[in-house]
C-alpha cells in the first residue's frame, strides 16, 4: 500500500536534507550539528536571523558567554541582537544552543508573552466574591490565581 503525506510535510523534510547548505563552521565553541541546525535556522528565519552566524563569528567569545550561561533565554545577546529578536525566535535559539534549557526558557517565554495580561487579569479577579466561595475553599482560589498570575507565595 503507497502511503501518501501532506504536501507540507514532504516540503519540509526535503527542504531539510536539500535546500540549505550551511557555511563552514566559524567558531570552535559549538559542534558540527549545533553549527548546521544554526545554519538551519538562520535560512529559515532570515529576516529575523540574518547574519547572525557573520556575527557570531566575528563576536565569538561574547556569543560563547552567552551560549555558555546557566539561563541563555533571559541572558542578553550579545551585539543589537536582544533587541532585535522577538522572544520566540530568542527561544528558537536557545533550543539549537543548550536543548537542556529549552523546558526553562519555554516556562520564561510564556512569561514574556503572556504573563503581564494574564498578571493584571488575575489581579483584578476576585474568584471567592464572584463564587462565593469562602471558608475552606479560599485556598484552593489563592492556588489557582497565584498560578495563572504568577503571585508568589501561594
Amino acid at each position: 500500500m503507497h502511503q501518501t503525506y501532506p504536501t507540507k510535510c514532504a516540503y519540509v523534510e526535503l527542504k531539510k536534507w536539500t535546500s540549505v547548505s550551511p557555511c563552514a563552521k566559524a567558531v570552535d565553541f559549538i559542534t558540527d550539528a549545533t553549527w548546521k541546525n544554526l545554519a538551519y535556522l538562520e535560512k529559515d528565519l532570515a529576516v529575523s536571523l540574518g547574519g547572525f552566524c557573520a556575527d557570531m563569528a566575528a563576536s565569538a567569545d561574547a556569543f560563547k558567554a552567552w551560549a555558555e550561561s546557566e539561563a541563555p533565554f533571559s541572558a542578553v545577546l550579545p551585539g543589537e541582537w536582544d533587541a532585535k529578536l522577538s522572544a520566540f525566535v530568542k527561544l528558537c535559539l536557545v533550543k539549537v544552543f543548550k536543548e537542556e534549557k529549552v523546558v526553562a526558557s519555554a516556562q520564561q517565554y510564556v512569561g514574556v508573552e503572556l504573563g503581564r495580561g494574564l498578571h493584571s487579569f488575575t489581579s483584578q479577579l476576585n474568584l471567592s466574591a464572584f463564587y462565593g466561595i469562602g471558608g475552606a475553599h479560599r485556598g484552593c482560589v489563592a492556588r489557582v490565581t497565584g498560578v495563572l498570575g504568577g503571585v508568589g507565595g501561594c
